[in-house]
């Protein structure tokens, strides 16, 4: 085995494992110390560096990177709701599951990178019924309202009638 092969075999294991005792390390390959300084040297070169502490070794990305992930999960994860956002949310959390069209439809502007954020906030879910693509509200968001099925929202049903007439209409104006 060559030593490109050590490395990538060093390298599964850390990242499949992200840390590792260094003994164990050395039960699967014996040399690894050999091969660790190039490893380390391609792995900074992609943002990402090996943490050594003597007894354990750990995958992490350097701190250049972690700054950066840092950054994007805060302003994707922590960020409080634009209007934009909640106008979705209680679209889906009332009215799902519901299609981005409809969505489009009645807020009359798309809303794909809503979605998207809200998506990955994990408030809401994608699902495929069909051919068609369409948003409900995750377990996450119904926890955060204290319930554990969209029909003990309040006034859910009465609301939800109100944007299917809308839908109709809608409908009436294509035919």
């Amino acid at each position: 085995m060559d030593k490109t092969d050590k490395i990538k075999q060093i390298f599964a294991l850390l990242f499949t494992n992200t840390e590792f005792e260094k003994k164990e390390l050395k039960k699967h390959i014996s040399d690894f110390d050999e091969y660790l300084p190039a490893l380390k040297d391609y792995l900074q070169r992609v943002g990402a560096t090996i943490i050594d502490n003597g007894d354990i070794i750990e995958l992490s990305l350097d701190k250049d990177m972690s700054a950066f992930i840092r950054l994007l999960k805060d302003d994707e994860h922590d960020s409080e709701l634009s209007d934009v956002a909640s106008q979705i949310l209680t679209l889906v959390l009332y009215c799902g599951p519901i299609s981005k069209t409809e969505i489009d439809y009645i807020r009359g502007v798309n809303s794909s990178a809503s979605l998207r954020r809200l998506q990955l906030k994990g408030l809401i879910e994608k699902i495929r019924k069909k051919n068609n693509v369409l948003y409900k509200p995750s377990v996450k968001l119904l926890s955060e309202f204290s319930v554990d099925s969209q029909d003990k929202l309040p006034q859910a049903s009465e609301f939800c009638k109100k944007i299917k007439d809308l839908l109709s209409l809608k409908d009436d104006e294509n035919e």
